[in-house]
């Protein structure tokens, strides 16, 4: 039985090289001296849907241009 997803979320399971999670982990200091996320608990889990909505928003930049 699968758990119900919270609204307009999906639960995704990635495998990513540990070297990766580290450099996650390793901002998370650097973010948190940051104005506009020293209000948040910053998490691995949140460093890296920072970083997927950036890198995504990007993609969609440079695929844009002509």
């Amino acid at each position: 039985m699968e758990e119900p997803s919270k609204k307009g979320q999906d639960l995704v399971t990635l495998r990513l090289p540990t070297s990766l999670l580290e450099r996650a982990d390793g901002l998370i200091p650097q973010l948190q001296q940051r104005q506009d996320f020293s209000a948040h608990r910053l998490s691995r889990s949140s460093v890296l849907r920072i970083a997927l909505l950036r890198g995504l928003q990007s993609l969609e930049n440079d695929l844009e241009k002509p």
